[in-house]
């Protein structure tokens, strides 16, 4: 995230040295290495590829000098304020020159890592109106408070004991009035009395020997903490520049402790360039600190950034990079409802479900095997995977709310461009009452009639296919619904999964309402009617594998698979109790959100290859669009990720993705690491995806430095979610607004029968 303008003006800090020097070391159990090697006149980046360049994310690091700095007043804020979401906080904002924040309700929250006690909190804060007390609190425990007027001015608050190196819940609450209470900034000094901070550009050129260099600067003695987890073979590559002989440290973080990797003076006036290597510390969780320590001085570290070997910067997937981009004519997008990513061979190897036809077409096709959806259930997923927007961007995310007018889907993108589209469906959440009917030439939504089952419907979709193959450029979406409750097929398919006959409290079917009173305790069963459930489940999934090969199959009849980009992902899955309940639509788990996201179109995406690469479903329709060879689409939050299979890969760094429910929860997914936070509670929740992918066993207790490098990013992503802006410090949210609709009878049954209302 790049920097933001400020309001103290933009002094360049390469040529001035500020007079506030003050010591920013932290207390921590240093372990000593010895010094990194210094380069000869060769730089070493030239034999390195850029992985990740932390001038660009300056705003991601954490300041501290004498203690731990926020400013309020830009995108550095969402790693404190969860990106606004329920912790009380607005977007940053400039009134007056002064950029900064407003507590929006009675209290607001940020959520801070202390490395040293704090013994006080300065918060520069003005009213606007009549004067308000501010108290503060910790943990739920009251510190203090403090008088706000209507100028700007600083309160000093001191505070009791606080346990460093844990995550904190610090609470502002407004003691009475009605004016709104704006903050610039709040420090949590190390010192009683310490001098407020001059917050300044944490970017600027710095000058020296005749060679420039962009620098994360340091006027004085601070520190930047970058919450990272480095790749195999990593190395962070700086230059040392200061007028004075400054001492440069570089310390890493691990749950295992602080340790020094680097320590060294600048030679005045000239740049020297440095290498550390991180490789030790890949895949872990890692605070990566740059700080600097001396006096005042033109001082800063020149371009830091991570760079990986050149055998290590090739393309993720593994099979053949793909070549040049050459453009496909056509687009089949099928959605298989309700469907679980553990069903298929390609995503979980071991699984007991018989889909033979996916596991065909993946052997012929890119599988990416860490794909997520961005919500768990079905409107605002498919309106996420047609918009590019994220759920809480576009916001059709309840049973009665409407696709907002500004909402442009891919289907009004190609049809622009000249594509016959076409949409059949058989969810009655995918309707024109709800906004889905925009921009296709034939919309069809079976779910009121005999063809809402998979065999009519994608034969229906065959014969449209055959009907309009040959009329021009075409854009198909299919989205069947059969693994959806009801559970019912015939012997056939779910006898490989249940031995014998089944005589429970289930009978022959598994509908919504049972659904629901199973998840209630209303109806108590055994593990013998799981299993029979479990396998009702699994033979709709193979069920609805045969009936996607009678659309393949056309596809191959007709010869389409050269000149046509054909998608098979869901819309999410669903838990079997899992995790203790049954459905879809309120928790975050893998078998609700992961995606499997098959891709067949060999000139760029590479038969029979695996991508391990994160992407999300917010990303898939520019990636398509680019696939397409078309103009992007305009306003999405999503970017493209088709330079993964290019082997130059330049999206942001680290891929994550991100999924929100219905309910109070939010998730976020960063390499073997799963954070899902609830509203209602301050504890989050830590899976090691690698080590338990079933999710299992929390360990936020146990791991809290993975915990805070998930909450930074998961922050950052609500907080800013275009991700063409997040990088450069666009900060604000972008919230359009769902309206409501009244639901008639015939379609309030449809829902109901869904378990949607």
């Amino acid at each position: 995230m790049g920097p933001m303008p400020r309001r103290h003006g933009g002094a360049c800090l390469a040529l001035v040295a500020l007079a506030l020097a003050c010591n920013d070391t932290e207390t921590s159990r240093d372990r000593k290495v010895p010094e990194a090697k210094r380069t000869g006149p060769r730089s070493v980046r030239a034999e390195l590829v850029p992985h990740r360049s932390l001038i660009d994310e300056a705003l991601r690091a954490e300041l501290r000098r004498g203690g731990l700095v926020i400013d309020l007043g830009t995108a550095e804020q969402h790693k404190y304020t969860r990106g606004g979401w329920a912790t009380g906080w607005s977007d940053p904002r400039e009134e007056g020159g002064v950029t900064h924040a407003v507590i929006r309700r009675k209290s607001a929250t940020l959520y801070v890592r202390p490395l040293a006690e704090p013994s006080e909190l300065l918060l520069r804060a003005r009213t606007g109106g009549a004067p308000q007390e501010i108290k503060v609190s910790i943990d739920g425990r009251a510190q203090g408070s403090a008088q706000i007027g209507r100028d700007w001015s600083i309160a000093r608050i001191a505070l009791g004991e606080v346990a460093p190196g844990k995550t904190i819940a610090l609470e502002l609450t407004r003691g009475g009035g009605k004016g709104r209470v704006e903050v610039d900034w709040v420090y949590l000094a190390r010192l009683a009395g310490a001098r407020p901070p001059q917050l300044l550009p944490r970017v600027a050129p710095i000058s020296l020997g005749g060679r420039v260099r962009r620098a994360l600067v340091a006027p004085t003695a601070r520190s930047y903490s970058f919450y990272l987890r480095p790749p195999e073979g990593a190395r962070l590559v700086f230059d040392l520049a200061s007028a004075a002989r400054v001492e440069f440290v570089v310390r890493a973080e691990t749950e295992g402790g602080v340790h020094e990797l680097f320590r060294g003076r600048a030679t005045p006036d000239r740049l020297r360039e440095q290498v550390v290597d991180l490789s030790p510390l890949a895949g872990q969780a890692v605070r990566l600190e740059l700080a600097t320590l001396g006096d005042a001085a033109a001082t800063g570290w020149g371009e830091p950034t991570l760079y990986v070997p050149r055998e290590r910067g090739a393309a993720a997937a593994r099979g053949t990079s793909a070549p040049a981009h050459a453009p496909a004519k056509n687009l089949i997008l099928v959605v298989l409802d309700t469907t679980r990513a553990d069903s298929f061979t390609p995503f979980s190897p071991d699984t007991r479900v018989h889909a033979p036809v996916l596991a065909d077409l993946a052997a012929r096709a890119t599988t990416f095997t860490s794909a997520y959806n961005n919500e768990n259930w079905t409107k605002p997923s498919v309106a996420t995977i047609l918009s590019s927007l994220y759920p809480t961007s576009h916001t059709a995310r309840y049973a009665r709310s409407v696709l907002p007018e500004e909402v442009q889907l891919l289907s009004q993108h190609l049809d622009r461009h000249g594509f016959r589209t076409a949409l059949i469906t058989a969810n009655a959440v995918v309707s024109d009452k709800f906004g889905f009917d925009r921009g296709w030439d034939l919309f069809e939504n079976h779910s009121r009639s005999s063809a809402g089952n998979g065999r009519p419907l994608y034969r229906r979709a065959a014969r449209w296919l055959e009907e309009h193959h040959d009329r021009g450029r075409f854009f198909l979406m299919v989205q069947s619904v059969d693994p959806h409750t009801t559970y019912e097929v015939p012997q056939s398919y779910w006898g490989r999964y249940f031995s014998g006959s089944y005589d429970g409290p289930i009978g022959s079917s598994f509908d919504a309402q049972e659904q629901i009173a199973v998840d209630n305790f209303d109806l108590r069963i055994s593990r013998r009617d799981l299993d029979w459930i479990r396998a009702l489940y699994h033979g709709e999934v193979t069920f609805q594998d045969e009936q996607l090969g009678v659309l393949l199959e056309t596809i191959d009849r007709l010869g389409l698979w050269d000149d046509t980009v054909v998608v098979v992902t869901n819309d999410h899955g669903e838990e079997l109790q899992d995790h203790g309940h049954m459905g879809h639509g309120y928790t975050l788990y893998e078998e609700m959100i992961r995606a499997p996201l098959t891709v067949h179109y060999p000139p760029l995406f590479p038969p029979a290859t695996q991508i391990d690469e994160i992407v999300e479903h917010v990303d898939l329709a520019p990636t398509l669009v680019e696939t397409l060879g078309l103009p992007a689409m305009p306003d999405t939050d999503g970017v493209s990720f088709l330079d993964l299979l290019r082997g130059r890969d330049l999206r942001q760094r680290p891929h994550y993705a991100i999924a929100a429910s219905r309910g109070d929860e939010r998730a976020i997914r960063i390499g073997r690491w799963k954070l899902v936070v609830d509203s209602d509670r301050d504890e989050p929740r830590l899976f090691d995806l690698e080590r338990d992918p079933d999710e299992q066993r929390d360990l936020a207790g146990e791991a809290p430095l993975a915990v805070r490098l998930c909450g930074v990013y998961l922050g950052e992503a609500l907080g800013a979610p275009r991700k063409a802006t997040r990088m450069s410090g666009g900060a604000a949210a972008r919230t359009l607004e769902a309206k409501s609709t009244d639901i008639d009878g015939d379609l309030r049954r449809q829902l109901e029968a869904l378990g949607y209302l």
